[in-house]
This record gives structure tokens, sequence and C-alpha cells, in this order.
């Protein structure tokens, strides 16, 4: 068989359902609605009808919405496992955004609120139907670093305040005349 480029197969009663697949489908979910944000749709939940609408049926759905599964004489909590793997995942994308920052120089900010952005969203797609999963602060203060009571310092601010010292400060002039930071010649 072969099928058009771009399309995915449809889940049938055999295909097995594995918790990164859940992952990504709630990500890329997020990415669209937020891509469609940017682009002119003003409310983010019109955006998010949009995005699923575009993806097509949410096959997660019935899958997340099942809390006790009863499987060879035993009752599992299958929603506690699922919320255990979108942790993980949660915490391997921040992770992620987070040492991708770091190995890059201060413009890189912007494209850790980007990851930032569509983790949360992401988030709080999957908490509507796995309200078991960690709270996004407390994720983020890990994977930060931060976790305690008045913790100035994380991975995020002194990699900011590293390349502000090392990058910034010697190799760019304030002009007070455009409120901008330029290159020195």
């Amino acid at each position: 068989k072969t099928r058009a480029m771009g399309s995915r197969p449809k889940p049938t009663a055999h295909t097995p359902y594995s918790p990164t697949q859940v992952y990504t489908h709630y990500k890329t979910r997020a990415a669209l609605t937020l891509d469609l944000s940017q682009r002119g749709v003003s409310e983010l939940e019109a955006s998010d009808a949009l995005a699923a609408q575009s993806l097509g049926h949410d096959w997660y759905a019935p899958l997340l919405g099942t809390r006790r599964v009863h499987l060879l004489g035993r009752s599992v909590d299958l929603a506690q496992l699922l919320s255990q793997r979108m942790n993980a995942h949660l915490r391997s994308s921040v992770e992620t955004a987070v040492s991708r920052f770091e190995a890059k120089d201060l413009c890189a900010v912007v494209e850790l609120q980007a990851a930032l952005r569509c983790t949360a969203l992401t988030h709080s797609l999957l908490a509507k139907s796995l309200p078991e999963v960690d709270a996004l602060e407390t994720v983020m203060a890990e994977v930060n670093e931060a976790t305690g009571f008045l913790c100035f310092s994380s991975r995020i601010a002194a990699h900011a305040i590293k390349e502000a010292i090392d990058d910034l400060l010697p190799h760019f002039a304030f002009r007070a005349d455009g409120d901008a930071q330029f290159r020195a010649i």
C-alpha cells in the first residue's frame, strides 16, 4: 500500500498507543494552536479548535478518559501510569528547552520563550484529561534547579547573567536616542 506523504495511518483496535505518541499529539496540537494564534485567530480556544480539527480525530481521548483497567485479574490505575509518563515527557521537554538556551547566546531567549509557551500549552491540554499531571511550576522549578524557598539562582538566570557579562557588555553599546543596544564598531 502506498499512502500520501504526511498522512498518518488511522489507529485500529490492533494499534498500540504509546505514551510518546500521546504526548507528541498534544504537543503538536499546542504548537499548531500557538501558530494559529500568532497568525490572527484572536482567541486561544478558537485556535485550539482549529488545531484539533487540522489534526483530525482525537484518538487518544478515550485512552486518557479511562481511569482503571482490569487486566488478568488485577486492577491497573491507567490514569496514574499515563500521568507518570506525561510528567517525564514534560520534564524532558523543559530540559531540552533550557539546555538549548544554555548552549546558545543571549538571543536564544526568544526560542526559549516559544518552547516554554508550547510546553505550557501542552501541559494545560494534558491536564484537562489527566488531572494527576504535576503542576507546570513544579516541573519548571525542578528542571531549572530553583527548588529552594527564596532561591534566586537558576540555570536560566545564571546563563543570562553570564552571557550579559561575557558578550553583551563588552561588545555592545547602548544608544540613548534609540533606546537599544548596538554592536560596537
